[in-house]
Protein backbone atom coordinates (compact mmCIF):
# COMPACT_ATOMS: atom_id res chain seq x y z
CA UNK A 1 0.00 0.00 0.00
CA UNK A 2 2.81 1.96 0.62
CA UNK A 3 4.19 2.25 -2.59
CA UNK A 4 0.63 2.75 -3.98
CA UNK A 5 -0.03 5.66 -2.02
CA UNK A 6 2.65 7.24 -2.93
CA UNK A 7 2.00 6.77 -6.64
CA UNK A 8 -1.39 8.31 -5.99
CA UNK A 9 -0.37 11.35 -4.18
CA UNK A 10 2.58 11.86 -6.61
CA UNK A 11 0.14 12.04 -9.49
CA UNK A 12 -2.17 14.26 -7.30
CA UNK A 13 0.08 16.91 -6.09
CA UNK A 14 1.25 17.71 -9.76
CA UNK A 15 -1.90 17.98 -10.89
CA UNK A 16 -2.81 20.24 -7.67
CA UNK A 17 0.15 21.94 -8.82
CA UNK A 18 -1.37 22.11 -12.45
CA UNK A 19 -4.46 23.47 -11.47
CA UNK A 20 -3.54 26.38 -9.49
CA UNK A 21 -1.04 27.83 -11.98
CA UNK A 22 -3.98 27.73 -14.22
CA UNK A 23 -6.02 29.86 -11.63
CA UNK A 24 -2.73 31.90 -11.42
CA UNK A 25 -2.81 32.73 -14.93
CA UNK A 26 -6.51 32.95 -15.21
CA UNK A 27 -6.32 35.58 -12.27
CA UNK A 28 -3.22 37.53 -13.90
CA UNK A 29 -4.09 40.94 -15.16
CA UNK A 30 -3.54 39.15 -18.73
CA UNK A 31 -6.26 36.38 -18.20
CA UNK A 32 -8.93 38.27 -16.62
CA UNK A 33 -11.03 37.84 -19.31
CA UNK A 34 -14.81 37.96 -19.97
CA UNK A 35 -15.02 34.46 -19.93
CA UNK A 36 -13.19 34.30 -16.77
CA UNK A 37 -14.96 36.86 -15.03
CA UNK A 38 -18.46 34.92 -15.67
CA UNK A 39 -16.84 31.75 -14.73
CA UNK A 40 -15.77 33.73 -11.38
CA UNK A 41 -19.54 35.00 -11.07
CA UNK A 42 -20.72 31.29 -11.81
CA UNK A 43 -18.75 29.94 -9.24
CA UNK A 44 -19.10 32.12 -6.34
CA UNK A 45 -22.16 34.13 -6.72
CA UNK A 46 -20.37 37.03 -6.79
CA UNK A 47 -18.42 39.29 -9.61
CA UNK A 48 -14.52 39.60 -9.44
CA UNK A 49 -15.16 43.74 -9.04
CA UNK A 50 -17.83 43.35 -5.57
CA UNK A 51 -16.39 44.61 -2.34
CA UNK A 52 -16.17 41.81 0.08
CA UNK A 53 -15.29 42.47 4.22
CA UNK A 54 -14.04 39.10 5.19
CA UNK A 55 -11.37 40.11 6.90
CA UNK A 56 -12.97 43.77 8.44
CA UNK A 57 -13.04 44.06 12.09
CA UNK A 58 -16.94 43.39 12.33
CA UNK A 59 -16.64 40.17 10.03
CA UNK A 60 -13.86 38.95 12.45
CA UNK A 61 -15.89 40.04 15.47
CA UNK A 62 -18.71 38.00 13.90
CA UNK A 63 -16.04 34.69 13.45
CA UNK A 64 -15.37 35.04 17.08
CA UNK A 65 -19.20 34.94 18.22
CA UNK A 66 -19.89 31.88 16.22
CA UNK A 67 -16.79 29.93 17.62
CA UNK A 68 -17.95 31.14 21.38
CA UNK A 69 -21.36 29.58 20.31
CA UNK A 70 -19.39 26.25 19.70
CA UNK A 71 -20.77 23.89 22.08
CA UNK A 72 -17.92 21.86 20.32
CA UNK A 73 -15.19 24.55 20.07
CA UNK A 74 -12.64 22.76 21.78
CA UNK A 75 -12.59 20.79 18.50
CA UNK A 76 -12.27 23.72 16.32
CA UNK A 77 -8.93 25.10 15.40
CA UNK A 78 -8.13 28.85 16.92
CA UNK A 79 -9.43 31.78 14.80
CA UNK A 80 -6.51 33.08 12.41
CA UNK A 81 -4.97 35.54 14.91
CA UNK A 82 -3.10 37.33 11.61
CA UNK A 83 -5.93 38.12 9.81
CA UNK A 84 -5.27 41.75 8.33
CA UNK A 85 -8.41 43.83 8.84
CA UNK A 86 -9.09 45.59 5.32
CA UNK A 87 -12.69 46.72 4.41
CA UNK A 88 -11.98 47.89 0.72
CA UNK A 89 -10.73 44.81 -1.49
CA UNK A 90 -12.27 43.21 -4.38
CA UNK A 91 -13.21 39.53 -4.31
CA UNK A 92 -10.83 39.50 -7.51
CA UNK A 93 -7.85 40.05 -5.49
CA UNK A 94 -8.71 38.32 -3.00
CA UNK A 95 -8.93 34.98 -5.02
CA UNK A 96 -5.96 36.50 -6.37
CA UNK A 97 -3.87 36.78 -3.68
CA UNK A 98 -5.25 33.43 -2.21
CA UNK A 99 -4.55 31.73 -5.25
CA UNK A 100 -0.64 33.19 -5.11
CA UNK A 101 -0.35 32.12 -1.86
CA UNK A 102 -1.61 28.55 -2.00
CA UNK A 103 0.64 27.65 -4.83
CA UNK A 104 3.37 28.92 -3.00
CA UNK A 105 3.03 26.73 -0.07
CA UNK A 106 2.98 23.52 -2.50
CA UNK A 107 6.44 24.87 -3.94
CA UNK A 108 7.83 24.20 -0.10
CA UNK A 109 5.88 20.86 0.26
CA UNK A 110 6.27 17.29 -1.21
CA UNK A 111 5.57 13.78 -1.87
CA UNK A 112 8.47 11.74 -0.10
CA UNK A 113 9.23 7.94 0.36
CA UNK A 114 8.52 7.43 4.32
CA UNK A 115 11.21 7.40 6.54
CA UNK A 116 12.17 4.06 8.41
CA UNK A 117 9.75 4.05 11.72
CA UNK A 118 7.36 6.38 10.33
CA UNK A 119 5.63 4.59 7.49
CA UNK A 120 2.82 6.28 6.88
CA UNK A 121 4.22 9.77 6.50
CA UNK A 122 5.01 10.90 2.64
CA UNK A 123 6.59 14.33 3.04
CA UNK A 124 4.00 16.52 4.23
CA UNK A 125 1.19 13.93 3.60
CA UNK A 126 0.10 11.21 5.87
CA UNK A 127 -1.45 7.81 4.68
CA UNK A 128 -4.56 7.56 6.96
CA UNK A 129 -6.25 5.53 4.35
CA UNK A 130 -7.89 3.17 6.91
CA UNK A 131 -10.12 6.21 8.10
CA UNK A 132 -13.49 5.77 6.27
CA UNK A 133 -16.63 8.49 5.66
CA UNK A 134 -14.07 11.44 5.09
CA UNK A 135 -11.68 12.58 2.10
CA UNK A 136 -8.86 14.42 4.09
CA UNK A 137 -7.90 16.72 7.01
CA UNK A 138 -5.81 19.30 7.92
CA UNK A 139 -5.06 21.02 12.11
CA UNK A 140 -4.85 24.98 10.60
CA UNK A 141 -3.10 26.34 12.67
CA UNK A 142 0.28 24.21 12.11
CA UNK A 143 1.61 27.48 9.96
CA UNK A 144 0.89 30.03 12.77
CA UNK A 145 4.35 31.27 13.76
CA UNK A 146 6.32 29.51 11.60
CA UNK A 147 8.45 30.53 9.12
CA UNK A 148 7.52 29.22 5.48
CA UNK A 149 11.23 27.30 4.72
CA UNK A 150 10.08 25.04 7.23
CA UNK A 151 6.65 24.28 5.43
CA UNK A 152 8.14 20.82 4.07
CA UNK A 153 9.31 19.56 8.05
CA UNK A 154 6.12 20.62 9.82
CA UNK A 155 3.08 20.46 7.39
CA UNK A 156 1.00 17.35 7.39
CA UNK A 157 -1.77 16.57 5.71
CA UNK A 158 -3.88 13.54 6.25
CA UNK A 159 -5.17 11.60 3.35
CA UNK A 160 -8.39 9.27 4.27
CA UNK A 161 -10.33 6.48 2.10
CA UNK A 162 -12.64 8.49 0.03
CA UNK A 163 -9.67 10.45 -1.79
CA UNK A 164 -8.80 6.83 -3.00
CA UNK A 165 -11.92 6.63 -4.94
CA UNK A 166 -12.02 10.46 -6.28
CA UNK A 167 -11.12 11.17 -10.00
CA UNK A 168 -8.01 13.05 -10.35
CA UNK A 169 -9.49 16.34 -11.64
CA UNK A 170 -12.57 17.91 -11.87
CA UNK A 171 -15.67 17.72 -9.94
CA UNK A 172 -15.12 16.95 -6.41
CA UNK A 173 -11.79 15.65 -6.90
CA UNK A 174 -8.51 14.66 -5.46
CA UNK A 175 -7.27 18.17 -6.57
CA UNK A 176 -10.83 19.94 -5.08
CA UNK A 177 -10.11 18.11 -2.40
CA UNK A 178 -6.19 18.80 -1.75
CA UNK A 179 -7.00 22.69 -2.84
CA UNK A 180 -10.31 22.48 0.15
CA UNK A 181 -7.41 21.54 2.49
CA UNK A 182 -4.70 23.81 2.00
CA UNK A 183 -7.52 26.96 1.93
CA UNK A 184 -8.32 25.88 5.58
CA UNK A 185 -4.25 26.77 6.40
CA UNK A 186 -3.82 30.04 7.91
CA UNK A 187 -2.18 33.13 6.07
CA UNK A 188 1.25 33.80 7.72
CA UNK A 189 1.97 37.55 9.67
CA UNK A 190 3.12 38.74 6.22
CA UNK A 191 -0.24 37.47 4.34
CA UNK A 192 2.38 36.54 1.40
CA UNK A 193 2.63 33.18 2.64
CA UNK A 194 0.11 30.28 4.03
CA UNK A 195 -3.64 29.29 2.95
CA UNK A 196 -6.62 31.40 3.40
CA UNK A 197 -8.20 30.68 6.61
CA UNK A 198 -11.03 28.72 5.47
CA UNK A 199 -13.85 26.81 7.54
CA UNK A 200 -15.90 23.65 6.94
CA UNK A 201 -19.28 25.59 7.11
CA UNK A 202 -21.84 25.89 9.31
CA UNK A 203 -19.35 25.68 12.18
CA UNK A 204 -21.62 25.20 14.85
CA UNK A 205 -21.28 21.58 16.59
CA UNK A 206 -17.53 20.97 14.67
CA UNK A 207 -17.53 18.43 11.59
CA UNK A 208 -19.74 15.83 11.08
CA UNK A 209 -20.15 13.81 8.28
CA UNK A 210 -24.22 13.82 8.77
CA UNK A 211 -24.14 18.02 8.01
CA UNK A 212 -25.30 19.14 5.16
CA UNK A 213 -22.39 21.10 3.51
CA UNK A 214 -22.70 21.51 -0.01
CA UNK A 215 -26.59 22.57 0.48
CA UNK A 216 -25.41 25.18 2.60
CA UNK A 217 -21.95 26.03 -0.01
CA UNK A 218 -24.76 26.23 -2.74
CA UNK A 219 -27.16 28.64 -0.70
CA UNK A 220 -24.02 30.94 0.38
CA UNK A 221 -23.44 31.20 -3.42
CA UNK A 222 -27.72 31.69 -4.50
CA UNK A 223 -27.54 34.56 -2.05
CA UNK A 224 -24.13 36.25 -3.11
CA UNK A 225 -22.89 35.90 0.65
CA UNK A 226 -19.41 36.81 1.00
CA UNK A 227 -18.94 33.94 2.74
CA UNK A 228 -18.17 31.95 -0.09
CA UNK A 229 -14.43 33.04 0.40
CA UNK A 230 -14.25 31.35 4.29
CA UNK A 231 -16.50 28.49 3.37
CA UNK A 232 -13.67 26.11 1.94
CA UNK A 233 -16.45 23.82 0.77
CA UNK A 234 -16.78 27.06 -1.67
CA UNK A 235 -13.30 28.02 -2.34
CA UNK A 236 -12.62 23.83 -3.55
CA UNK A 237 -15.19 24.41 -6.59
CA UNK A 238 -12.68 27.18 -7.91
CA UNK A 239 -10.19 23.90 -8.33
CA UNK A 240 -12.57 21.81 -9.81
CA UNK A 241 -10.60 21.73 -13.45
CA UNK A 242 -9.58 19.61 -15.98
CA UNK A 243 -6.35 20.02 -17.65
CA UNK A 244 -4.69 18.21 -20.31
CA UNK A 245 -1.60 17.70 -20.98
CA UNK A 246 -1.32 19.45 -24.24
CA UNK A 247 -2.82 22.18 -21.98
Amino acid sequence: MTNQFKKMMDEAFEATKKVLKQRKKDLSEEGWNTDKQKEFYTIFGMSGSAMITVDSKEEREKVKKARSEDKDSSEAPPMDPYIETRDNITAYIYMKESVDRLFDMCEKIYVKPPLDGAPLIHGNFVNQTDRTNSSANVRADQNLGLKPELYEKVLKINIHQNFVCKPLMGFDSQVSTLCHELSHFFRSQDTKHGGMGTDDMPMVGGFSATKEYIKYANDLKSVGDQDVFKNAYNIERYFELVINDND
